[in-house]
């Protein structure tokens, strides 16, 4: 069975080796999605839930994996990692996980409080003194850890304010010069001579800005790199042999075990974030994944990704984990009004939350040009990621197919 479904992979392979390399292209409608990982019927509706949607929202790859009880039992790849390079999708392969590197930071952060180097009430005022100290709004030095982690410190400029961040890079490249760099240290103080958009703690906008703000603050007072700080405080407990990065923007920087990314059919270019004037696909440096590195960056592999998450809520199950369960009760309790009331989900401290008969569905989705992904833990203690290199065009649709999807299968689970 194995080596029929290899002999599929290299077949759906070379069948997209010749389309337009930045775009997706949908797999033959009469021949079944490649896998590479082992067939189980336990998992049977999962893994067929995965290559529907391939089939339906024209995804050339993804990557599957599930931890119960802290096991990893279950994983598998779909289609194409490489079309060009005719490589199928494998347990070590890597993928961005764009907003999914969010839980990430918050975990990150948390564990600074556990230690005592943070609270959640430390405002920005106090651990980054010289950031703040020009900013033109009081406010900004006020905005505290949890606020950070909630989304609700002030900022908010549409569509998770994805354009105007974008534009303080380009113009950070502008000044910079061809030979400059941009980092995220640059972004946060140019943002930060901005006015807030709202009292902090007195609503709820989602804010890439924000995290890369935390990304700067564990720095601050880990008196590490971010990344540094992530992979020695967070994933080295984990165990195995993950590999997680920092992905390049260009699809000439990526890891040797990297997937890679796919626009929907259609997609027209954009400019080239990092390099002004520059016409490129979208995926192919449309998103600075490095000056936004702790709200979007990671790239690692589906089972790293649901190690993670397992490890992240393994104490409310009554093993050992990353946090104390104190701590994870917190990260997933519903904020305080003004924030959510009435609602019935909402965002704690780096993680959604949706309240089940059976329990808590905690989860967090990610996605930009190229790239979706997907953490979920559910009541029963089984903790699960999908990664996948593409978009599709209609994200809203397609998000909605996958989370009802997901959850139907593993929500009570």
């Amino acid at each position: 069975m194995r080596c029929l479904c290899l002999f599929l992979v290299g077949f759906a392979c070379a069948l997209c080796a010749c389309a337009e390399p930045a775009m997706a292209e949908a797999h033959p409608a009469d021949i079944p999605v490649p896998r590479t990982g082992p067939l189980d019927a336990a998992f049977g509706p999962l893994d067929n839930l995965m290559a529907d949607l391939m089939k339906r929202w024209t995804i050339p790859g993804c990557a599957l994996a599930v931890v119960r009880g802290g096991e990893l039992v279950h994983w598998q790849g779909f289609g194409c990692a490489d079309r060009e390079g005719k490589k199928a999708v494998e347990r070590d392969t890597l993928f961005r996980v764009a907003s999914v590197s969010k839980p990430v930071t918050a975990v990150m952060a948390l564990l600074l409080v556990e230690a005592g180097k943070l609270t959640l009430d430390t405002p920005l005022g106090e651990v980054l003194p010289e950031e703040v100290r020009n900013a033109p709004d009081p406010n900004i030095a006020r905005v505290t850890v949890r606020q950070l982690l909630q989304h609700s410190g002030g900022w908010d400029d549409g569509d998770h304010d994805e354009v105007a961040l974008r534009n303080d890079v380009r113009r950070l490249a502008r000044a910079a010069g061809p030979r400059g760099t941009v980092t995220p240290a640059d972004i946060v103080r140019r943002r930060l001579t901005r006015p807030l958009d709202f009292m902090p703690g007195s609503d709820h906008a989602y804010s890439n800005f924000g995290y890369v703000v935390l990304g700067r603050v564990i720095e601050k007072v880990s008196g590490k790199t971010y990344p540094d700080a992530v992979k020695e405080t967070v994933l080295a407990p984990l165990g195995g042999d993950f590999t997680a990065v920092i992905g390049s923007p260009w699809l000439s920087g990526l890891h040797p075990r990297e997937a890679r990314y796919y626009d929907y059919p259609g997609a027209l270019p954009t400019e080239a974030v990092l390099t002004p004037g520059k016409a490129t696909a979208w995926p192919d440096g449309g998103i600075a994944t490095t000056a936004l590195d702790s709200a979007l960056g990671w790239v690692t592999s589906a089972p790293c990704l649901a190690a993670f998450t397992d490890h992240t809520f393994a104490a409310m199950h009554g093993r050992p984990g990353l946090l104390t369960e104190k701590t994870v009760r917190e990260m997933i309790a519903r904020p305080a009004p003004p924030l959510w009331v009435g609602t019935d989900t909402y965002y704690g401290l780096g993680w959604r939350v949706k309240p089940l008969p059976e329990g808590l569905y905690i989860w967090h989705s990610g996605s930009m040009p190229g790239t979706s992904a997907l953490v979920v833990h559910s009541p029963k203690d089984v903790s699960l990621a999908v990664v996948m290199n593409s978009r599709p065009r209609d994200w809203d649709g397609f998000n909605r197919s996958l989370q009802q999807g997901v959850e139907s299968v593993v929500g009570g689970q």
